[in-house]
């Protein structure tokens, strides 16, 4: 099982713009963040797993992006300190469905991770919520985007 306090670091670095990064921005404002997401809405999958590269990047996470065939269920390997998670980016205009929370948990196994989180610029249907909360996956969605660019990080 996911140690909670490995979770919570992650999930607060990431929901509320945390990180060790010095060039902090100004908070946005809500046309910026619109502006912002739809720049998000219009990349294609690989641009996605590119961007959130990027943004584990300025978190201060060491990032491995995976092949894009054959990636074990993970687009993604970031790491600092006690943590190491493996992401999956679903770039959609729909829900994201259970299919990537089971592949997240997968990837875990492979890449030998003590997390998994699936990332989308859309929402999760509630399955995918209900199994992601039985198997310790961490789900962000497009509100949780809201919050990074609000809190000053650059995703577009």
């Amino acid at each position: 099982m996911v140690s909670r306090d490995l979770k919570r670091k992650l999930k607060a670095e990431v929901k509320n713009g945390k990180s060790s990064v010095e060039d902090r921005r100004e908070s946005k404002s809500s046309k910026n963040i619109d502006e912002q997401l739809d720049a998000i809405d219009q990349m294609t999958g690989r641009e996605f797993e590119k961007f959130l590269a990027k943004l584990f990047k300025q978190l201060g996470y060491q990032v491995k992006r995976t092949p894009a065939t054959a990636d074990y269920g993970a687009d993604l390997v970031i790491k600092k300190g006690d943590i190491k998670a493996v992401v999956q980016a679903k770039r959609k205009q729909g829900s994201v469905g259970i299919k990537a929370v089971q592949e997240v948990t997968g990837a875990i196994g492979y890449y030998q991770a003590n997390l998994g989180l699936v990332i989308t610029n859309s929402k999760f249907t509630e399955t995918a919520k209900e199994l992601a909360a039985k198997t310790d996956i961490m789900l962000f969605d497009r509100d949780d985007f809201k919050k990074l660019i609000k809190n000053g990080y650059d995703v577009g």
